[in-house]
């Protein structure tokens, strides 16, 4: 996995650790956007419970807002910037 600078930015600005990132982007739901990339996210109740129980056998805390986080990716697993979603993503055309 690879962060652009724009990405890294966002994910300081949000106080991301990489560890969380890195999880988003091995067991996150996949979604294509119209755009050309592709959105990373935990989607359903099955991958939030999954992720916050990988995060706590890791031995990291497990804060409840990573579960809306996404992550947008290019080719290459090149991700471009990281966010917080407060809508639902069943509005985006794939």
């Amino acid at each position: 996995m690879q962060l652009t600078h724009h990405a890294q930015r966002r994910i300081a600005q949000r106080a991301l650790p990489l560890v969380v990132v890195d999880l988003v982007m091995r067991i996150g739901e996949e979604i294509r956007s119209n755009r050309g990339c592709k959105i990373r996210l935990l989607n359903s109740k099955i991958l939030k419970s999954e992720f916050m129980s990988e995060l706590k056998a890791l031995g990291h805390r497990a804060e409840h807002k990573w579960c809306n986080l996404y992550l947008v990716v290019a080719e290459g697993n090149v991700v471009i910037t990281a966010g917080y979603r407060y809508k639902r993503l069943d509005a985006i055309s794939h």
